[in-house]
């Protein structure tokens, strides 16, 4: 999709951010990704996003969905936003 913007955030390893990215960019739900902030403790990651995603999701669902693909994932925050 032309206006997905690819992950770019600091603070974890890269297999994790790789692994992160790849579940943002895929993700048919997911139109745009205005943030995303990683941030690691110890062999946990957290997860923010600011995005812009279809009505009809789940915001649940969907940080459910992004921790049970990403192993080390511990936390994850989705904030839904049509504008940065």
């Amino acid at each position: 999709m032309a206006d997905r913007l690819r992950f770019n955030a600091g603070g974890s390893d890269s297999l994790v951010q790789e692994a992160i990215d790849a579940v943002i960019n895929e993700h048919p739900a997911i139109e745009h990704v205005f943030n995303a902030i990683t941030i690691q403790f110890g062999p946990d990651t957290m997860l923010a996003l600011k995005i812009r995603l279809r009505a009809d999701v789940d915001i649940n669902k969907l940080e459910r969905e992004l921790k049970d693909r990403i192993a080390k994932l511990k936390w994850c925050f989705v904030e839904p936003d049509v504008t940065d």
